[in-house]
């Protein structure tokens, strides 16, 4: 529907986090928010809105102090305590050794101003704008024509784990004597473009519409350095490629209300029909973000010191890739009345994608007016989500900690992932169930109470880490993930892969629970809102394919107890949202508090 007269609103949020940690109280974490809108009347056929918003969060640091005994000395070849003695040393001349090592270390640590409390665990710092802009401007008495444009950027900067001085396969003393933080910043653009046209063709209404909408994700890596350069040259910032997605989708659809006698009241019928394409992009960084060395210069790598940018190694050419997938899918959705008080609803689903092959999904949903304020409702549906470009073919190689400990991981595609017997990604298929209760009590308190399972079959995670395995003398043993590994990385940098696969089926059963009253006092009011979502998820099954669950070794490491916490006691089992708006005239003053359960 146009508006005639669409009024300017200018809003503005302030918000920070107040916490007690490790006996501190810690106030960080600053938000300031501030919002615009303003609409234009095309005339008295249209109108147009425009609308901008400014985010700008601080960072949170809830790490605590660095644990690691030296910061400075590797204390005899980076042994730490408890290392083998040297030979014919006593226990107490070892403890002598490494106090003197320590008292040493700790002294260069307090002349250089070094602190351990050296990391930033918590909320990125971010900074974010966007504008948006839609519009409708009628045609004709029956047709008009609408449309959407919407731009963002969004900038990151989050911390990683600080290379010590002690480390000096990953540091270069003459540049960071003291170590450093290494900082990945991303820059994430924006843009949608919506452009269609709604009307109506006899008794029928019609939408057809073009959505088009990409997202760019930018790497750029500070404070950071490419060890395995010579001395004194590696740059300190490095550009790591990108990462991006772009979509575009045509949607047809036809709806119509057709009335009947006073026992089937009216059914409302809709057809529809989409065609999608996704293109996913991943780019190369430069050279030196990747690199051993500076190959295109003939420059070799310094033995045994890490490659690429600390922190975040760029994308290499052998992970820059362009892929594109189509999509088209049909539904239909019947809604019946059946009188005043029945309301029923069966809807699907056919998709076929160029690459996952063809699907058919539904839904039945029914809404039973027991009262004049009371209703009871409940649903049953099917569900189907094809793995996204970016599960099917996301690759890189990065710097991850194991026990303190820096190691080259790869995430792999599906090349790689056939190799562990993982097979090709397939869609996950979900049943759902859905009951609650809504209405109004007391003539004015708003309230519904939902409870609902979903279960997921075949759902895509990541896997756990398959490592190579190594003699005491750090050679490579025989066996399935080293024989894997050595045919895309022959040299044995990459220590570990993983890979996205279909490996569990899951559980999820929750309760929804909202409600809202509003108190008006002549020209004042006060709306007072309550929402809370208590949930648990279970993996129900882990399912190895059949190369890996032939194999104990690799079997356990598909999905270890580690990514099963992530699954099942890694969100918070509860969230209450408690808020009040207290306006008067123009003008309106919101507070909110929100809680979060525990995590376990």
């Amino acid at each position: 529907m146009l508006k005639k007269k669409s009024p300017l609103m200018v809003s503005s949020t302030y918000g920070q986090s107040y916490t007690h940690f490790l006996g501190n109280t810690l106030t960080d974490g600053k938000n300031v928010q501030f919002d615009f809108t303003k609409g234009f009347d095309l005339g008295k056929k249209g109108v147009i809105n425009v609308s901008a918003q400014y985010l700008g969060r601080g960072y949170t640091d809830r790490g605590g102090e660095d644990t690691r005994p030296l910061l400075y000395s590797g204390f005899r070849s980076g042994r730490n305590v408890g290392a083998t003695k040297e030979q014919d040393e006593t226990e107490a001349q070892y403890q002598a050794a490494y106090r003197q090592a320590k008292n040493a270390d700790d002294a260069k640590a307090q002349l250089n101003g070094l602190s351990r409390h050296n990391m930033r665990v918590g909320n990125s710092e971010m900074t974010n704008f966007g504008v948006f802009l839609n519009g409708e401007y009628a045609l004709t008495p029956n047709l008009s024509a609408y449309g959407t444009l919407g731009f963002s950027r969004k900038n990151g900067k989050a911390g990683g784990f600080y290379r010590l001085p002690s480390q000096t396969s990953q540091v270069d003393l003459t540049l960071y004597p003291n170590g450093y933080l290494p900082f990945i910043n991303t820059a994430i653009t924006d843009f949608s473009a919506i452009a269609g046209l709604r009307g109506e063709l006899g008794k029928w209404s019609f939408d057809i519409s073009n959505t088009y909408g990409t997202n760019i994700i930018g790497f750029r890596i500070t404070n950071t350095m490419n060890a395995s350069l010579p001395a004194g040259t590696s740059p300190a910032a490095f550009d790591a490629g990108t990462l991006s997605f772009a979509q575009n989708t045509v949607n047809l659809d036809l709806s119509r209300r057709l009335t009947f006698d006073r026992t089937l009241t009216a059914l409302n019928i809709a057809f529809g029909s989409e065609f999608r394409t996704d293109n996913y992009i991943i780019k190369e960084g430069e050279e030196l973000s990747w690199s051993i060395g500076q190959p295109s210069k003939g420059i070799a790598g310094v033995p045994g010191n890490a490659a690429g940018a600390q922190v975040f190694p760029g994308f290499q050419p052998s992970n820059a890739l362009n892929k594109s997938r189509r999509n088209v899918a049909l539904y239909a959705d019947f809604e019946q009345e059946f009188g005043p008080k029945l309301l029923t609803e069966v809807a699907g689903r056919f998709e076929h994608y160029s690459d996952f092959g063809s699907n058919l999904s539904g839904k039945a949903a029914a809404r039973w007016k027991v009262f004049k304020d009371i209703a009871l409702r409940g649903a049953l549906a099917s569900g189907f989500r094809a793995p996204s470009l970016h599960q099917h073919y996301f690759n890189n190689i990065s710097t991850q900690f194991v026990q303190g400990n820096p190691t080259q991981v790869m995430t792999a595609n599906n090349n790689v992932a056939r190799q562990f017997g993982a097979g090709d990604l397939k869609p996950e298929i979900s049943t759902s169930y859905s009951a609650g209760i809504a209405g109004k009590i007391f003539k004015k308190i708003i309230f519904s109470i939902d409870a609902y399972q979903i279960d997921i079959r075949d759902r895509i995670v990541f896997s756990s880490q398959y490592t190579r395995e190594r003699e005491a003398n750090g050679n490579r043993k025989p066996g399935p993930v080293n024989q894997i590994l050595d045919g895309v990385d022959p040299p044995g940098v990459i220590n570990s892969v993983q890979f996205f696969t279909n490996a569990i089926n899951t559980r999820t059963r929750g309760l929804d629970i909202v409600a809202s009253d509003k108190f008006v006092f002549g020209k004042h009011s006060l709306t007072a809102t309550a929402a809370a979502n208590f949930n648990k998820t279970e993996v129900k099954s882990v399912n190895p394919p059949g190369a890996i669950a032939a194999d104990a070794s690799l079997t356990q490491n598909l999905f270890n107890r580690q990514e099963r916490g992530r699954y099942e006691m890694g969100i918070p089992r509860s969230k209450i949202n408690l808020g009040l708006t207290y306006a008067v005239s123009k003008y309106s003053l919101l507070l909110r508090t929100v809680r979060f359960g525990m995590v376990g």
